[in-house]
């Protein structure tokens, strides 16, 4: 299923004029090795090869696909997990040269979109198995809250978008501290 998700892309960028990069990675041999799970190993895989093949590109930025669903799910996520402030956030919008444009747009959102210009797109299968913590999220948890809250997924943007504020603000009195303490 994965080479027919990248045949796909291949072929989305050739119809685009798009440069296409591609690299095959064993999963599952990274997540034992460094006793991680699957979804993680594939993250940091991920960035990883985004990383180095910006650095070796002199590419200045890459976008990503998140958007808000997937800011509302790391967001609970984290808080399931037991975070602090800076966990609220779920994604940042920018970290490195990594930006992610779409967070402030839903997931049904960017579905209509593609749907009313006719693009087609591809969802990856295991997006709805529940024994991923991040699709049970997604698929149980989600709807669950949903019945109480329909907006939850705004609703958990906007605290992820307060926190961001916070952590802000946080890191600028630190700053202000430490400059203070190294004059004293």
């Amino acid at each position: 299923e994965a080479k027919e998700d990248m045949r796909f892309v291949e072929a989305l960028c050739k119809n685009l004029s798009v440069p296409f990069y591609s690299e095959s990675f064993d999963v599952n041999l990274y997540a034992q090795n460094n006793k991680i799970g699957i979804e993680e190993a594939a993250r940091e895989i991920r960035y990883k090869f985004f990383r180095e093949f910006s650095d070796n590109n002199q590419i200045d930025y890459i976008l990503t696909a998140h958007n808000k669903n997937d800011v509302a799910e790391t967001t609970l996520f984290h808080i399931v997990r037991g975070c602090g402030v800076s966990g609220l956030i779920g994604i940042n919008r920018q970290r490195d040269n990594i930006i992610r444009p779409l967070l402030n747009f839903n997931r049904e959102e960017i579905e209509n979109y593609c749907s009313e210009l006719s693009l087609s797109y591809v969802t990856d299968s295991t997006n709805s198995d529940i024994h991923y913590d991040r699709n049970y999220i997604r698929h149980i948890i989600l709807p669950s809250l949903k019945k109480l809250n329909p907006s939850i997924v705004d609703t958990l943007k906007r605290l992820s978008d307060s926190a961001v504020a916070v952590n802000n603000s946080l890191e600028i009195y630190e700053h202000f501290c430490d400059n203070i303490l190294s004059k004293i």
